[in-house]
């Protein structure tokens, strides 16, 4: 019994990439553990604990290979660092959406009877199996093999640091959890080393008169294939739509995330550090700002202090160190955060964080913005029909705030940049929907292009024509959001260490030829060059 959960349970390992080898491995490694799995099966048998322990045992392999299984077909990949990393970063609103979009109680009740057969069929075969001779030899030969060949991995990761292209982790799901836990405590200390980073800042204003403010407003799932303003047929955006034309609002038709999904774009967009080095080496931008003399304020609609493990923005300590000013609850829906942002005359960053387009869709919208319905979609399922309404008037809906945000500071010398964290995908291609699997998706442009807009106001445009002027020239340069806090920078009038001009698309030495490399080291230059899958709808 315990050989056959193990061998269920890791099944899921081969799942995206297998060879004869893997496969072989795989199977020799559950062998192993099912082993050592019985001796302590034995030896709490003295105890009377042997019947627990294997209800815990078989619970747990349950837990993973139904984990694995869901993550598989709503996302393609395992359990695995990226998925913890998504997990401590999600707190217990976001779990609830995620559980109402993707669970409802057919589908538990059917898991559940599913999990029930199975078991009972383990059982059932595990019994049988025993009452063979030739399964004996077949499990001592296995046991034998995963035994010579964790040995072989092991003395030559040791002795030359590559495992012979394999990981053992990767061939068990236990020790693949286990990993995942252990690169979880890696990044809370890698917030240790950042902390210390972020206590010895030093910046400079290259003039003290006419700063201007700064305001910069984070999205949420923002698709630019949904957006009116990048041709999208339906008017999503009809108010920035207006303000484009009138010439205050530059689109840029090129932007790109660092990655696909919140906490490492969140890294990207707030850290001064180069494409390959430690994210947690250099500053976070807004400690810059605020050492500069700028008013720094936090208003979030996602993170709240404590609220989670996996970000910053969940730290007291680093909150402390890049603002004077931050909400403690969340604003629900969107718009009620702006009663909560204060507009000063001059020298002032404003982080705004909104929830945007975060699923659940239908939840993220009033009903005053309900203008798309399940009928104006054609060539989808009923269900997706309706999601895509909902994401669609989300769209519309998120376009009303970012124009209410930046009708506050109309009348002041200052700069507003939108940026979404992420792009999202909304069955486009194929009947996926979300984000986080840029890589293994048939089109990754869809979760990884990113709207990127910025406003100037009449005040700003007067006061730094040469800016307002740069800004404008730059519209079809390719950008990433690892060049997003050197530009700001930049604007500010800000010097410092880290800071580099060649990330800043208004400086004179911004270099539109250098990669941009996103989630998995890919260049998102030579992605672009494969054929794009236009939308089915």
């Amino acid at each position: 019994m315990f050989l056959l959960v193990n061998l269920v349970t890791n099944s899921t390992t081969l799942h995206d990439y297998h060879t004869t080898l893997s496969v072989l491995l795989v199977v020799a490694v559950s062998a192993l553990v099912a082993t050592a799995e019985l001796a302590l099966y034995h030896l709490l048998r003295k105890a009377r604990l042997h019947k627990v322990f294997l209800v815990v045992m078989v619970a747990l392999h349950v837990v993973v290979m139904v984990t694995d299984a869901f993550l598989i077909k709503q996302f393609g990949f395992i359990f695995d660092n990226h998925a913890m990393y998504i997990l401590a970063a999600t707190d217990r609103a976001e779990i609830h959406s995620f559980l109402s979009t993707y669970l409802s109680v057919p589908v538990a009740a059917g898991i559940v009877l599913a999990l029930v057969a199975m078991l009972w069929l383990l059982w059932w075969l595990a019994r049988f199996l025993a009452r063979r001779r030739w399964f004996a030899l077949a499990y001592c030969a296995l046991l034998a093999l995963g035994v010579v060949a964790s040995g072989a991995i092991a003395t030559n990761f040791l002795f030359r640091h590559n495992g012979m292209g394999l990981h053992l982790r990767e061939t068990h799901a236990f020790s693949r959890v286990g990993h995942a836990c252990k690169a979880m405590n890696d990044r809370l200390n890698e917030f240790v080393a950042l902390r210390e980073v972020n206590r010895h800042v030093t910046a400079t204003l290259r003039q003290q008169e006419h700063t201007p403010s700064v305001v910069l407003i984070i999205g949420e799932s923002f698709s630019v294939y949904h957006s009116s303003l990048y041709g999208y047929r339906k008017p999503t955006n009809p108010r920035l739509g207006a303000r484009q034309a009138d010439g205050s609002l530059v689109v840029f038709d090129d932007a790109v995330s660092q990655a696909d999904f919140t906490d490492a774009a969140m890294c990207s967009i707030f850290t001064l550090t180069e494409p390959g080095d430690p994210w947690w080496s250099a500053p976070l931008f807004p400690v810059v700002f605020r050492t500069a003399g700028f008013a720094t304020q936090l208003v979030d609609n996602q993170y709240e202090i404590g609220g989670g493990l996996n970000s910053f923005f969940y730290d007291a300590q680093l909150s402390q160190l890049m603002f004077d000013r931050r909400n403690e609850h969340r604003f629900n829906p969107d718009d009620a955060a702006l009663a909560a942002i204060s507009v000063a005359d001059s020298m002032q960053l404003v982080v705004i964080h909104l929830t945007g387009q975060h699923f659940t869709y239908a939840e993220h919208y009033t009903q005053g913005f309900a203008r798309f319905k399940p009928s104006d979609y054609k060539g989808l399922t009923q269900s997706q029909c309706a999601i895509a309404a909902h994401y669609d008037n989300a769209t519309l809906y998120n376009d009303y705030v970012v124009d209410e945000i930046i009708r506050k500071f109309e009348d002041k010398d200052c700069m507003v940049v939108y940026v979404s964290d992420h792009g999202e995908e909304i069955f486009e291609v194929d009947d996926f929907m979300g984000h986080g699997n840029a890589s293994l998706r048939p089109d990754p442009s869809y979760q990884l292009r990113v709207p990127f807009m910025v406003w100037m106001s009449p005040k700003f445009m007067a006061m730094h024509s040469q800016v307002a002027t740069r800004v404008k020239a730059a519209v079809h340069w390719p950008v990433i959001t690892d060049d997003l806090p050197h530009f700001l920078l930049d604007v500010a009038g800000i010097e410092n260490d880290h800071f580099n001009p060649r990330h800043s698309i208004v400086s004179e030495r911004y270099d539109p030829s250098k990669p941009r490399i996103v989630r998995n080291g890919a260049d998102y230059n030579e992605l672009k060059k494969l054929p794009h899958v236009a939308p089915r709808y």
